[in-house]
This record gives structure tokens, C-alpha cells and sequence, in this order.
């Protein structure tokens, strides 16, 4: 019976803990993503705001450039990553 007890606080400890480096994880993330927000953008405007009044043109080349970025990454280096075609 202790030694169960023991596991079940264990199990809760640990559970715990990976709940708080996960909240601590993704405020990080979040203060990371504002950073790079202010140094890119430095007009004050927010991303969906400069999206949207982006002109026409980069709207396209933006994720244009992202896949042509993408695809040889993906060909030469981590092949794997291209899945069987489903």
C-alpha cells in the first residue's frame, strides 16, 4: 500500500512539474513572439495589421518565398519529412 501511495505522489509531482514548465514554456514563447514583433515591425502595428495593409503583391510572394525556402530544405536534407503522398 506505500509503495503505491509513494507512485501516486510521484506521478502527481511530476505531472506538476511538466505543467509548469509548460506554462513557463509557452510565456516565454509569447514574450519571444512580441520581440521579434517590435523589432521587425517597428511602427507599432501588429502582424495581422501590417498583413493587412500589405499590397497585393507580397501577399503572394510572401508565401511564395517561404515554400521555394521550404521545398529544398525539405528534398535535400530531411526527406523523411516529405511523407508517402496520402
Amino acid at each position: 500500500m506505500k509503495r503505491q501511495a509513494f507512485e501516486n505522489i510521484y506521478f502527481l509531482a511530476f505531472s506538476l512539474a511538466i505543467g509548469v514548465l509548460s506554462a513557463i514554456g509557452a510565456l516565454f514563447f509569447r514574450t519571444l513572439i512580441e520581440l521579434f514583433q517590435k523589432l521587425f515591425w517597428v511602427s507599432g502595428a501588429t502582424f495581422s495589421e501590417q498583413l493587412m495593409n500589405s499590397p497585393w503583391w507580397l501577399k503572394i510572394m510572401a508565401p511564395l518565398a517561404g515554400g521555394l525556402i521550404a521545398v529544398p530544405i525539405i528534398t535535400f536534407f530531411i526527406p523523411e519529412a516529405k511523407g508517402d503522398g496520402y
